[in-house]
Order: C-alpha cells, then structure tokens, then sequence
C-alpha cells in the first residue's frame, strides 16, 4: 500500500529543526502570487531567486480540475527552502502537469547562493518544447538517465537522499528512474552533502509552462505497522486478528469492544473497521520516549454521527494518561463541549471535516524535540507541545497508545488504510564543557566555588540527559541515621483507591545527594512505611531502585516481599532489605507495592505536610510515575509516610552539590548550564574526589564522566623543592604547632632561633614532623630540613 505522509511542522523555529513541509496550495487565492501569499501566512520557506516574493520572478495561484495549483511560466523562477539538512534520509514528492508543446524543469540544490549556487540534480521535461513526453536528469553526471511521461497529465516525482550514506535515488510514476552518490552533484563535479532548496524554473520563452502540486518533503519514514483490513473476513475483529497491535480498552478482544471488520464502507475496498457505541479499540504505539512517528488512517463518519480518538502519553486503564482528545459531532454533558473540536492542554480548538465522505487524518509526534502536529482532511488542526496532557499541565513525554472510542449513544464511524511509522530526521549531539574540575582552597574558608559544567547540543533532535556525582573518600565514624521527608509517625490521611477494580500501587520517596549528604558511605539497611489498611492480596513488596531520570528510577537494587502475619495494620511495617544498599551520591527511590484494595481502604498514608517535591511518587499498574501532588492537588499535600534506616561509616559528602536542572533536555542548537557546587566549610586539611557522570541519548555519547578534585590547604602554607623533593611548612606565621611535610622522608629537621642556635632537633622523622611552638617566643625562626635530595632552610614566625 502506498502512504503519504502529510505531516509537517510550520513554525519557522520547528521548521529550522526538521524542515518538513506539505503543500497543496488549497488555502491560496487563485490569481494571488505564490510566495507572496505563502510568506504572509508564515510559510518562510517559498521565495523566488532574487528573494523578491510578489514580483516577476514569483509564480501564480491557479485552478485545474477544481484544485488550486502551483502556475509556473518562463520569467518565473521560484525557490523552496529546505532548511539546509546535513544528516539523515529525506523523501521528496511532487506533482508536475505539462500541457501538451510545453516544458518544464526543477533542480535541488545543495547550496542556494544566487549565481554561487550549487546544482544536486535537475530534471528536465520536454526540453525546449522538443520531443514530447520525453525526459532526462543530470545526476553526477550529464543526461545520466532518461525518463517518459504524459503530457495533460499528472506526473508524480519521487526522491529519497540519504545524506547520512550519501546516495540518492529518482522514481517518476512509481518507475525507478536512477540511482547516484549525491555529492557527485548534477555534472559529476561535487556539490556539499546538504540539501537546502528546490528550484523551480521555466526555462524556454513561449514553451515553458507547468502546474505543480502535492510537494512533500519530510523525513524518510520506516513502516512499523500498516493495514487497510482488506486482508480478513468481513465480521472478524481487529484486536483479535492483530493480537501483537491492537487491544481493547479492558483487553476483551473478539466483544463488542472489539472494532468489526466491515464492508459497508471502504477507502480501499472491500473492507475497513467499523467502530460503533460501546467499542473500545486500542493500537499499541510501543511506548516510544525517543525518535518522531506518524500515524495516519482514513476516516468515514455517516450522517454527523459522534466519533472521537485520542493519543496517550500512556495505556493504563483509568489511570492512563490522555495526550489529545478529538470530539466529533459529541453532544450532552459529558464532554467539554459539544461540537466538533479538539482538547489539549485544557483548550477547546474547533475545526471542520467532510461528512459521509473518507477524509485523512495525520497525527506528527516528535518525541525529540517534544513537538506534534494534527492534520484532518489536509488542514493543519494543531500543533502542540506534546508533553502536554490533553486536560492541562505537564505529563509524559511518551506516545503509548491511539484509543478509537465512539464515546455515546448513535456514535459511528469507521477508519481503514491505517500506518504507524518511524521518521528518521537526525541524531542529538552533545558536547560537555569541563572535562575536568580541580580546584584548591584554604581549610576554614566559608567561600563556595561554583563550577559550571554546560551541555551543547549540535545536533538537529532534542538531547535528554541526566547527571549525579559518585563520592569517594575514606571512612570515617559509625553512625546510625533515619532518611525520611515524613514528618510525624501520625498519618494525616490515607491514599485511596477510587477506581472499582483493585489496581497494583507503587508508592515511593526519592532522595537525592542533598537529601542524604551527611550519610555517604553508609548502608540503607532497612526500609519502612506506614500501612493504614491490608492490601487486597496480602502481600508488599519494598524496594530500593537506584539512579535514574527525573521521574523514573533506575534498576532495583534490593527488595523483599512481606504478607500474610507479616503485615501490620495501621502501623509502620519494616522490611530488611537483603542486600544493604551503599550511599554513594546518587538518587534512590524508596518503594512500596502492593494491590490497592477498592473503596475506603488505604493502601499508604500521607503526613500532614508541606509536601517535599520528591516525597510522594506513585504510578499505578506498572505505568508511569508522577507526583501526587501534581496530578492530585486535592490529595497532595503531603508526603508518604516512608522511611529507610542506614548505618555504617560516613565518608565526607557534602562538600559536593548539583545546583539546576539534573536531569533534562536540551534543543539542537542550545545548550544548558548546571553549577557545580564545592563547599569546604568544616573538611579538614585533605584531598577530596568525586566522580560526575552524565548519560544522555546522543548514540556517539552517551555516557560521560568529570572527575572532580578539592584539595584543602593549610593556611599560612609555605612550599619549596629540591631536587625533585617537595616539602611544605605550615601554618607560617605559627602559634601552638607548625607542620612539616614531604614527598620523601625526612632524615632529619631542626628549628634554629634568629641568634643561629639550635633549639630542636630530630633524625628519622619520616615524611611528616610537628613542631610544638607553644613555648617559643614571638620572632623570626628557621626550619632547616634534610633528606636524600639535600637540605633546605626555611624561614617562619611565631606569633
């Protein structure tokens, strides 16, 4: 089955990213000037050749066969901006109609500059008016292919440039025309690896004259689905014949939630699915976070009947969650409003379509750059952040699922020539300023140093990152510790479930670094949380997971299930975890799952509050995680009442700290800035290290790591070598003690009085002596010290 994608991104922004563009010209005046008109609705990407939009070089809107077109004739000379792409695979379509004794001609070019410009391909139609129906390309080399055609007729172009492998190739009519190195460029003498316009130019005075239409070009799509249903038995159903794909709404596939094969209607004949009041019909999008896809089907609704669709961030029964609702024709109380509109992020957006008639559909979602479009019926409906939900606020950035739901009594409608895709269009590319961080400051100092460590994305997709430290260091004492954001051990309310079926619950609190800061080198040993009422299986589990993103922890590091007597209602229930989980630096998620019994019972308890920002993580059946107090604020005003216990020995950690987004995305061509913080405030006179890592989705760099150095230095240091031996004398000016220290061992050191007499003496000292100058009177002294290298004096004060 052939598809074409009408997908695009028209903001100028968007545009620069992915340069994707549809045109059929049906919103344009006929008789208006093409770019002109183009450029006044915002679509900077028609111009002419001298960049003079309205004037002669600028073609004409006209009207054949009841469509409007492109009109291009000799003194026209129009330019379509294809955003200057570099990496990737590019599919690029149009129509071009030659009335009989005329011709015509287009080029791609890799570089528009004018009269510098460099010529990929051209393609000539009818050249000079002479022999009719005949055609021909420069494609690395002159005349490289030859082609036929009809005049008074419609001819489809076809070409895909893969710039990532350097090649392209030519179909006219669905015929294979040619195949080349795209670089060759037109002639065979080169031409840059971009793809930045197409030019379209008549070329012969009195002879060149042409219409031109359906112009797409887009990023080359990878089928991973496709049907027109044509292939089953009329009065099968779609979720039982596509068990891998489709699903129902309570997975009761083969019922009348299922969708019904049917040939009362047909986009391609004989059969589509026809869904009416009661069916329930899931495709399954594979949870995708990464890479753009397109979905596109046909639509038919008969006698304004009520239809409706939707995409989901994420497929979880009730607590699903809904990226954009499309109502058709929908009346009563239930709905927003009635009519025929879209909902996303809480707005109302109302459009039009064809009745008793097929009609497209397009959904466009770039998760890399966390953008979508809707077209119906080849007008652009919406275009959003795709993250949004469709009630308002920030949800996932996921496709999870298409649900076709006919939402009331008489709703009918029915889709066929259904595709789901992948779309290439590039790669993010990072690159991580400092590669190293080492600083030196003063011991007692209450001065922070902030480092900034910047991420730069040169890629043309959206990078997702994330970053944590790993703390090193020696042990010091044991100590015992509860980590918490819980606030008193009296629950203030229970978390119930609302829903009539008991649904698997996973509640959870995240700590971070600066959560846990002075209990580095310890073990969570033990975890705990409040349980109001039995679960309806009788069985917990707890768990720890470690480092992950923003909203989803990383793997499970240690879990235990507890049940039957083991439970204990309306108090705290504690689980040792069998392997004690080390504190590090890195995020832990502190969780508890169970089944959430049905009405009244609570499963987990909250505090009385403020809620902490990551003190109450919950997801349901295995989906995504969010925030209590984010998708409840009539519930979220507290924190669950969970805790862990750690023990062991404390390794220095709170000298280190991330200020700014940990975990984020960055726009190709934009960079993000988190601060390193290093605070020496109460660390004793030392060399501290720690590790900063940094994954992000760029395939060529994925995984980072900075090692990150503070040396605290004595105060008042004095520092000196010899031959290759160092030895440093501190503090100068002295009071009770001054220290001396060397890189080889000392063989001997004495302290000599401004009068050149002897007052201490030690051989053998090693690589470390202390002098107690407690006793000495204030003045001017020399510490004269000795080893393998030579000897060296230097002088100090006591004050």
């Amino acid at each position: 089955m052939r598809k074409l994608l009408l997908s695009f991104i028209c903001v100028l922004a968007v545009f620069a990213l992915n340069a994707q563009v549809t045109e059929n010209f049906s919103d344009y005046t006929v008789g208006g000037k093409l770019a002109e008109q183009a450029q006044a609705m915002g679509r900077d990407y028609w111009t002419t050749w001298a960049s003079a939009p309205g004037g002669a070089e600028d073609g004409t809107i006209a009207e054949v066969d009841g469509n409007k077109v492109g009109s291009l004739t000799y003194g026209n000379d129009q330019v379509l901006l294809l955003g200057g792409k570099t990496s990737g695979v590019w599919d690029f379509s149009m129509k071009m109609y030659v009335p009989t004794g005329k011709c015509g001609y287009f080029n791609i070019l890799a570089n528009f500059a004018g009269t510098s410009s460099t010529w990929a391909l051209q393609v000539y139609l009818n050249d000079e008016g002479t022999n009719p129906g005949a055609g021909y390309i420069h494609a690395g080399a002159s005349e490289a292919a030859t082609f036929t055609f009809d005049h008074d007729s419609w001819v489809n172009f076809y070409i895909q440039i893969d710039l990532d492998t350097d090649n392209a190739v030519m179909y006219v009519d669905d015929v294979f025309v040619y195949e080349w190195v795209y670089t060759a460029g037109s002639f065979g003498a080169g031409c840059p690896r971009i793809i930045d316009a197409m030019n379209i130019f008549p070329p012969t005075e009195g002879v060149s004259d042409f219409y031109i239409d359906d112009i797409v070009f887009e990023a080359a799509s990878d089928v991973i689905f496709e049907t027109n249903f044509d292939e089953l038995t009329a009065g099968a159903y779609v979720a039982q014949s596509y068990p891998e794909w489709w699903r129902t709404w309570n997975n009761t596939p083969g019922t009348a939630e299922d969708g019904l094969i049917s040939t009362e209607q047909a986009s391609s004949t004989p059969n589509s699915a026809k869904l009416a009041y009661d069916t329930d019909l899931i495709f399954l999008t594979g949870d995708q976070t990464t890479g753009a896809y397109t979905i596109d089907f046909d639509m038919y609704i008969p006698n304004a009947a009520p239809a409706y669709f939707n995409l989901l961030h994420t497929f979880a029964g009730t607590s699903s969650e809904w990226a954009i609702g499309v109502h058709f024709n929908v009346t009563g109380s239930d709905f927003p409003e009635v009519g025929t509109y879209v909902q996303q992020n809480g707005e109302i957006t109302n459009f039009t379509y064809p009745d008793n008639t097929w009609f497209p559909v397009s959904f466009f979602v770039d998760l890399s750059n966390d953008n979508a479009t809707l077209d119906i019926n080849g007008t652009r409906i919406l275009e959003w952040q795709f993250s949004l939900t469709e009630n308002g606020g920030a949800g996932l950035r996921q496709l999870g699922a298409a649900d076709f739901f006919p939402p009331q009594t008489g709703a009918l409608y029915y889709i066929d020539n259904f595709v789901f895709a992948g779309v290439s269009g590039g790669a993010p590319s990072i690159a991580i300023t400092p590669n190293s961080i080492n600083k030196e400051v003063d011991v007692n100092s209450t001065d922070e140093i902030i480092v900034p460590v910047t991420i730069t994305n040169t890629g043309s997709s959206m990078a997702d990152y994330t970053m944590w430290p790993i703390i090193e260091g020696e042990a010091g004492n044991t100590e015992s510790f509860t980590l918490t954001y819980c606030n008193s051990d009296v629950p203030s309310q229970n978390y119930y479930n609302q829903s009539t079926t008991p649904p698997l619950m996973e509640f959870a609190a995240k700590f971070t670094l600066a959560d846990y800061c002075e209990m580095v080198g310890t073990y969570i040993t033990k975890i705990s949380f409040f349980l109001p009422n039995p679960t309806s299986d009788n069985s917990l589990t707890g768990r720890v997971y470690g480092q992950g993103t923003y909203s989803e922890p990383g793997e499970i590091l240690s879990e235990a299930t507890i049940s039957g007597s083991g439970i204990i209602t309306n108090y705290w229930n504690e689980i040792t975890l069998p392997e004690p989980v080390f504190l590090d630096g890195q995020d832990f998620w502190v969780a508890f799952e169970g089944t959430q019994p049905v009405g009244t019972s609570g499963l987990m308890s909250t505090d009385a509050g403020p809620v902490n920002e990551n003190g109450d993580w919950r997801r349901t059946n295995g989906g995504s995680w969010g925030q209590l107090h984010v998708s409840q604020p009539e519930l979220g005003n507290g924190n669950f009442m969970i805790k862990a216990f750690v023990e062991g020995d404390v390794i220095p950690g709170c000298w280190f700290a991330l200020e700014g987004e940990t975990s984020g995305s960055v726009l190709g061509g934009s960079s993000a800035t988190i601060d390193v913080v290093l605070d020496a405030q109460g660390l004793a006179v030392g060399t501290y290290n720690a590790t900063l890592y940094i994954t992000s989705n760029d395939p060529e760099n994925d995984y980072v790591d900075i090692p990150v150095t503070l040396t605290v230095k004595p105060i008042g240091i004095e520092e000196y070598t010899v031959n290759g031996v160092t030895t440093i004398v501190y503090p100068n000016p002295a009071t009770d003690m001054i220290t001396v220290e060397s890189n080889k061992d000392i063989n001997s050191l004495q302290v000599i009085n401004s009068a050149g007499q002897v007052i201490y003496s030690t051989k053998a000292a090693g690589n470390q002596v202390t002098v107690n100058t407690s006793s000495y009177s204030s003045g001017v002294y020399f510490i004269k010290t000795t080893t393998d290298a030579g000897s060296k004096s230097i002088k100090f004060i006591v004050k």
